[in-house]
């Protein structure tokens, strides 16, 4: 019986030292954050979010989405006052944006609100035909 195990017992040293051991590192945790955009630098690709008692700066990288309730959006469709909710991660000192979402109805309204300022100024119908004639004349020459 001894001389068995000790036959057997080499064999699964060489077994257990052959057998690969995988490791690897999970994913940065993703965290939620709502807020308003207080600034947006298109060059940088960074924005100033406004939350309810802090005040972060947040960077979008290319891989980051941007959503319009559940349609895809970009980045310059993203505008100072807008009520955003994102996931991020920290990497390496940073705080990059994963996903930024935001409603159809507020765009709709910060839209038809803003239309509605520019109906309020009086503009004359001369006025309006003259920008137009001017670009197709620019495009003539």
């Amino acid at each position: 019986m001894k001389s068995r195990a000790f036959k057997l017992f080499p064999l699964l040293l060489v077994g257990a030292l052959l057998m690969r051991f995988e490791s690897y590192a999970h994913a940065p945790l993703q965290h939620p954050a709502r807020g308003v955009i207080q600034s947006i630098d298109q060059t940088n690709r960074t924005f100033a979010l406004v939350e309810a008692k802090t005040n972060r700066v947040f960077v979008w990288k290319s891989y980051t989405r941007f959503r319009r309730g559940w349609h895809k959006a970009s980045p310059e469709m993203l505008y100072p006052g807008q009520t955003v909710k994102l996931w991020y991660r920290r990497e390496i000192g940073q705080l990059v944006a994963y996903e930024i979402r935001w409603s159809e109805t507020q765009t709709n309204k910060t839209v038809s609100q803003s239309v509605r300022d520019n109906a309020s100024q009086s503009v004359s119908p001369a006025a309006m035909n003259a920008a137009p004639q001017e670009k197709r004349g620019a495009t003539r020459k």
